[in-house]
């Protein structure tokens, strides 16, 4: 018996809500009409489930109804982990992640969708730490080489490649579901387990119509007595072992690994994409020293800063106050003044993680999404400086004059210029 199972990915950056709002009215509110979400493995980013929250809680409900074990968590921003420059940092978005995931489903996760598959050995162990069962890695990341990242620290699925032919196809052969699994049993063992998974925004969003092909694809392997089309989480416990190891470093969507997300690779086009790396360095320099700074004025009054910044998704939820959050973690009483400080510091961490949302280096255009990393960045800058009058702004603004690319209509962009129209919407004055 060949056990098929379809895993769908959704994410959409929260910045972007035209965007969000038509992907709703195409792809999630149709699938959850036809009852999609209750037949196959599914992961919602956080951006979506608090935009679905704040916009269709009826689809967001028939999305929750619909879970009976398969629905999987993903990560806070949608960061590329590996590309981490600091160990918290990981810790803190697979936790947010988590805390999301439980607010809104009522249970632990059991499996995680890793932003682009991206994996490296630090990732792992704390998926372990955190208790996460199973996650899920493209094809072009597995090898049956001894240098593999490890086969047997956590249970993982593979997808198939065949999943690509599904999703960017429509139109040919693999449109109709009758051929989808002639192809499947053509491609497979008698006792394969396959997995077919990809964005789920390509069913109906990005292919319109293309939804309906999820919505028959249960009843026509039903009518088969050679398939059956499972969840990920019931065949966790009976899944065989993998001959296969994980490449530490790859990713789903870049055969270079990550070099996509941070410095560019052929992967995002031929467009110059010089403009990645002294940008996500800029970053990464502001977000050392935000930490640098939340650590010093936070460790006097706080038993563990770490804790504290992990355990504020609470409150970001409204599922606990900042004053009871406080109080669980202080260790010695702390003034209205200094709390006020400790708790927008916290607000620029948010900030720097949304920094480096994958959305904003995917392309290889120097466009709104990466603009808008930019943004993020002023913001956590602004915040920090109004919480302790230390003006990290001006310095990261000075780094991003050597921030240059074109946007994706040929325009040419200057990092320090794309800065300074939000300063100038803050009213503060000019500093580049």
């Amino acid at each position: 018996m060949t056990l098929i199972s379809l895993v769908l990915h959704f994410h959409q950056p929260h910045n972007n809500q035209p965007y969000i709002s038509a992907a709703n009215q195409t792809c999630y509110s149709p699938l959850a009409e036809k009852r999609v979400y209750e037949n196959v493995s599914f992961a919602f980013s956080p951006d979506l489930l608090f935009w679905l929250s704040n916009n269709d809680k009826k689809v967001l409900d028939s999305i929750v109804l619909a879970d009976s074990g398969q629905a999987m968590a993903e990560t806070f921003t949608h960061r590329i982990l590996p590309l981490c420059q600091h160990t918290e940092d990981i810790v803190t978005e697979i936790y947010w992640g988590k805390e999301v995931f439980k607010h809104f489903f009522g249970r632990e996760p059991k499996g995680m969708w890793l932003p682009e598959c991206a994996v490296s050995r630090e990732v792992i162990q704390e998926l372990v730490r955190q208790n996460i069962k199973y996650t899920i890695f493209a094809d072009n990341q597995v090898t049956h080489d001894a240098s593999g990242l490890f086969k047997d620290k956590i249970k993982y699925f593979v997808i198939n490649p065949l999943s690509d032919e599904i999703a960017f196809n429509h139109n040919g052969m693999l449109a109709r579901v009758e051929n989808t699994l002639n192809e499947i049993k053509k491609r497979s063992g008698v006792d394969d387990n396959v997995v077919l998974g990809c964005d789920g925004e390509t069913y109906g969003f990005h292919n319109p119509g293309a939804e309906n092909y999820l919505k028959y694809f249960p009843t026509a392997v039903e009518n088969r007595n050679d398939m059956e089309l499972v969840t990920l989480d019931q065949i966790l416990n009976n899944q065989r072992a993998k001959k296969e190891k994980v490449l530490d470093g790859s990713s789903w969507s870049c055969m270079h690994g990550v070099d996509r997300w941070y410095k560019g690779c052929d992967c995002g086009g031929h467009q110059s994409q010089e403009f990645k790396q002294p940008l996500f360095e800029s970053l990464q320099m502001l977000e050392t020293k935000i930490h640098e700074i939340y650590r010093n004025i936070s460790c006097e009054f706080i038993k563990d800063p770490l804790a504290l910044k992990n355990e504020y998704i609470k409150v970001i939820l409204g599922s606990q106050s900042i004053e009871e959050l406080f109080k669980q973690h202080s260790k010695k009483n702390i003034s209205k003044a200094k709390a006020i400080q400790i708790e927008l510091l916290l607000k620029a961490q948010v900030y720097m993680h949304s920094a480096f949302t994958s959305c904003g280096w995917f392309f290889e255009d120097f466009g709104m999404q990466t603009q808008q990393r930019i943004y993020d960045g002023v913001q956590a800058a602004v915040i920090v400086k109004s919480a302790t009058s230390v003006d990290l702004l001006g310095q990261f603004v000075t780094r991003l004059r050597d921030v240059r690319g074109q946007d994706s209509q040929g325009n040419y962009m200057i990092g320090s210029q794309v800065a300074q129209k939000l300063i100038d919407q803050l009213y503060f004055p000019s500093i580049v």
